[in-house]
């Protein structure tokens, strides 16, 4: 590969305001498994660049596996230029990407407070960090500061809903729904936060509605598909129906985001379920402990607690930091809800608090 990044070296002299070019040499770099340098191009491509999407997502997808390269290239960045808000901008977005919400909002609250960037997003995404903290005043000030400087995005009020649902402000919580279906009638998230404020409505038929549209919309979203399988089961006697919907989630894949470990376990299939709990955990990378969180759901709907809680240490001890999803949500049946009243539980928590600081 020396020959490789000699080309590529000599492309970024002659033409250094190129984002390619910086492309390039951080696919030698990864070749030669220098992610820190590759991440450091990357970065260098991100600054010349009026498009940053693309490479912002190959650094995301970096950190998946190398997240300590990642990050230690961006705060290098930073270090040299602490005056330009996109870095910390594409920090915070790493960082949220992997569940550390506590780290995204300090670099959010300094583009905020140093005035270093002037956007919208800025706002949407410190509500929602502070939302995935369970500070759900400061959450609902900011995005409404983020509406306020951009109403035209159903996604704004879909995370405003959802903190007004946190809030126990059920209807204000519809209403916000309702603007982003205005805008987008078929906005799947949209539709499942109806459905879920409507659950928490007791309007159980209306909410089997929205999520039959979302389910309409696309099928193959397990944790919606789940949610339906819940509904019928619990509210609406339809313990086939669920069935049904269950058995529907195993044909949507086996990764992580299939949940597929929560549809064996309503299934009964309960060895199955902690299997592919335990293959999710090994085959996983660590950062963002998203697997642990995901294997201690599944091993608590298996009723096996204190393994539930083992997981539920390794995943904060590996950074997760999503405090809502730990201690606060409960609709459905991908949650922690039964182990929250658990002495041990709360010992946890407490032990890893600085997560969530």
């Amino acid at each position: 590969y020396d020959e490789a990044a000699t080309y590529a070296n000599r492309a970024v002299d002659l033409f250094p305001a190129e984002p390619r070019v910086y492309l390039n040499r951080s696919d030698v770099l990864v070749m030669m498994n220098d992610y820190k340098g590759a991440a450091q191009d990357i970065i260098s491509a991100i600054s010349v660049s009026n498009d940053i999407s693309g490479a912002l997502q190959r650094l995301v997808d970096m950190s998946d596996t190398n997240y300590s390269d990642v990050m230690d290239a961006l705060s290098n960045s930073i270090d040299k230029a602490p005056e330009v808000g996109m870095f910390y901008y594409i920090r915070a977005s790493v960082a949220m990407e992997h569940n550390h919400y506590s780290a995204a909002l300090k670099d959010l609250n300094t583009i905020i407070n140093k005035k270093l960037y002037d956007y919208h997003g800025i706002y949407y995404y410190s509500a929602l960090a502070n939302f995935n903290l369970s500070r759900y005043m400061e959450a609902l000030n900011r995005i409404n500061t983020a509406i306020m400087m951009d109403a035209t995005r159903p996604g704004y009020y879909v995370l405003k809903a959802k903190i007004q649902s946190a809030m126990g402000m059920t209807e204000d919580g519809l209403k916000s729904v309702n603007m982003a279906l205005g805008m987008a009638p078929n906005y799947i998230d949209a539709l499942r936060e109806k459905a879920l404020l409507n659950i928490l409505a007791g309007n159980y038929k209306v909410a089997l509605t929205s999520i039959n549209e979302a389910l309409l919309n696309d099928p193959t979203i397990a944790e919606n598909v789940l949610l339906r399988a819940w509904l019928h089961k619990t509210y609406l006697k339809g313990e086939t129906t669920a069935k049904n919907d269950y058995n529907n989630v195993l044909l949507i894949g086996e990764d992580l985001s299939s949940l597929r470990g929560v549809a064996l376990s309503g299934l009964g299939r309960t060895d199955e379920a902690k299997a592919w709990a335990d293959k999710m955990v090994a085959e996983m990378p660590a950062a963002g402990g998203e697997a642990y969180y995901t294997a201690a759901v599944v091993y608590t709907l298996c009723g096996d607690n204190e393994k539930a809680l083992d997981l539920l240490e390794s995943a904060l001890a590996n950074g997760y930091g999503n405090y809502y999803k730990v201690y606060d949500y409960r609709e459905g049946e991908v949650n922690l809800l039964p182990l929250r009243s658990l002495p041990r539980f709360k010992e946890i928590v407490n032990k890893y608090d600085k997560v969530f600081e």
